[in-house]
């Protein structure tokens, strides 16, 4: 449980169109660091095909590449409560 509780995926962020580019998902993402931190998870992952400049503006880093479903992911993780490095 304790592994568990070190590595946290994010997922199903999702904004309405018409919201866009309005930085909802950036204050999102910082929500979820912030509900992390409040629980002792010290890292994050995510994967998107889309939203990849969201997470990088978030401090966010892309470690892997992967093919899911014809769509290229990026592969990001975060470190919580730490200086940015790889997972």
């Amino acid at each position: 449980q304790e592994a568990t509780k070190q590595r946290v995926e994010v997922g199903g962020l999702y904004v309405h169109g018409p919201w866009r580019g309005n930085g909802f998902a950036g204050e999102l993402i910082h929500a979820a660091e912030q509900e992390a931190a409040r629980l002792g998870i010290t890292r994050l992952f995510a994967a998107t095909g889309t939203a990849v400049g969201v997470f990088e503006r978030a401090g966010w880093l892309g470690f892997d590449e992967v093919r899911h479903q014809q769509q290229v992911l990026t592969i990001f993780a975060k470190r919580i409560g730490e200086p940015h490095r790889l997972p």
